[in-house]
């Protein structure tokens, strides 16, 4: 029998799924399935979704759930500012520049890898911001411009886990961790966000090297075979379009520069209430201040090719990508249900508690196998929910006190969790972001599917897991503090 299920549109799939946790809420519901919440000590129920309430529940909130589904609201934000750049030649016009004087394919793909590996310290927007980006220089460099989709995925999601920069969410993580060690009487002298920096920076090194690695000896390959790019050298700027590239990047100059100004001045605008850059205005609004720039240079660049002569040629780019917003839009509105039943039914919280609990249960001997089952848990865990911040929320009430016993100290085992939680991400539907990557996929081949998400990414989740656990078993092994 021939298998059909690489034929399947990512939004079937969220279908299949979305009745998957249907049925499953209401197979523990009968049973009367419950755990026990470890931050509260309360009882934690499965919410039936076949039930009266559950029915009226979701009918009532199917507008709701899709609208306040941020990855589909970040996408078309950034939609909109690349669409015009691109469809104003600015793009093009900048890509054929930069190529122009560093056509050395390994740069960019290494400049892609970095950046997205950085760019976790501003928040999820690598996932929706560098795609395109991505795209757009890998097509300059003469690479699959698929590549360039599932390297700046790969490279966003590990940035989590290794940065030589503070991520977005270790603030949150080090609060549960510290939260946890008081709790249970545990020192707390080796917890903060700088408790595991020197383990994070130096896993940067291989990380880098396994993407570079398998992208350059295995997927551009794979991508080459199925659909050659052309090797013909990019047609040199014309002196009109070097003088509206011109214009085009001193405008951003310029908007970078008051940018900069109202984050960082004592009186910037865009600091937070109390002064901070963790709570801001600036970070919580990048994605819109980078698109709007980007856009903007696009509208200066429309302008001085005279490719644009008014506004209406101005809305004209706004719409230009309408073909990837289109099968967006419905990829999204399908798995904007599925994450908010997922919520609503509880069945999250359920498998995270009875993971935890069953990790506590087991008596532990020796503190190395430990510590890679509690790896191997978390990046199995991390294909169904892949929030980091929601998982440590509740499997660190479970493993800081038992691994505390193999005198493990919290911040270690705060950094075994960040490689579970960062091995896999980008190979699960589970992702919200995943909607996003799967749109751009079928952009440029209209066969994609989680199969093909799947084909490309195995073999960055496969050799990132046995590659870094086997760093951190040898540094704990070694003794290395693992940070400040």
């Amino acid at each position: 029998m021939t298998n059909k299920w690489h034929t399947l549109h990512p939004a079937t799939t969220y279908v299949l799924l979305l009745l998957f946790i249907i049925i499953a809420s209401w197979i523990c519901d009968i049973y009367g399935v419950r755990v026990t919440d470890p931050q509260t000590g309360g009882t934690i129920f499965i919410q039936n979704l076949l039930n009266a309430e559950g029915i009226r529940w979701l009918i009532k909130h199917v507008q709701s759930n899709f609208l306040s589904f941020d990855t589909f609201g970040m996408g078309v934000v950034t939609i909109l500012g690349i669409g015009v750049a691109e469809h104003s030649g600015f793009i093009n016009a900048l890509t054929r520049q930069f190529t122009k004087h560093h056509y050395n394919q390994r740069t960019i793909i290494l400049i892609v890898i970095i950046a997205g590996v950085c760019s976790s310290v501003m928040g999820d927007i690598g996932y929706i911001l560098l795609l395109p980006i991505a795209v757009y220089l890998f097509k300059g460099a003469k690479l699959p411009q698929q590549a360039g989709i599932i390297v700046a995925l790969v490279s966003v999601s590990c940035g989590f886990g290794a940065n030589i920069l503070i991520t977005s969410i270790e603030p949150i993580i080090v609060r549960y961790t510290q939260e946890v060690a008081e709790l249970n009487n545990i020192s707390q002298s080796h917890i903060g966000i700088m408790s595991n920096y020197w383990f994070s920076v130096v896993s940067m090194i291989p990380q880098i090297y396994i993407i570079y690695r398998i992208t350059t000896k295995h997927l551009i390959p794979q991508l080459l075979k199925k659909e050659p790019v052309s090797d013909e050298p990019n047609k040199s700027l014309s002196k009109k379009e070097q003088h509206a590239l011109r214009n085009a990047l001193v405008f951003g100059a310029i908007y970078l520069v008051i940018v900069c100004i109202a984050t960082f001045s004592p009186w910037g605008i865009l600091r937070g209430v109390m002064g901070d850059l963790i709570h801001s205005p600036f970070i919580y609004g990048s994605l819109f201040i980078i698109s709007f720039g980007i856009g903007m240079m696009g509208v200066v660049y429309g302008f001085s090719t005279n490719i644009y002569e008014s506004d209406k040629d101005v809305i004209g780019g706004f719409t230009h990508l309408l073909k990837l917003l289109g099968n967006f839009l419905v990829i999204s509105f399908f798995a904007s249900q599925l994450f908010a039943c997922i919520s609503y039914s509880n069945l999250d919280e359920y498998l995270l508690v009875n993971a935890g609990q069953w990790f506590s249960s087991c008596r532990w001997t020796h503190p190395i196998i430990a510590l890679f089952i509690f790896i191997l848990l978390t990046a199995s865990l991390n294909l169904f929910v892949t929030s980091g911040t929601h998982k440590w929320s509740v499997l660190a009430y479970f493993a800081i006190p038992i691994l505390s016993k193999l005198s493990i100290s919290p911040d270690i085992v705060q950094s075994s969790f960040h490689i579970g939680d960062s091995v896999n991400t980008f190979i699960t539907p589970f992702l919200p972001y995943a909607a996003w990557v799967l749109a751009w996929l079928i952009y440029f081949d209209k066969r994609s599917s989680f199969e093909t998400l799947i084909r490309y990414t195995w073999r960055y989740s496969l050799a990132m897991f046995s590659v870094w656990t086997g760093l951190f078993i040898l540094w704990f092994a070694l003794k290395i503090p693992f940070g400040f």
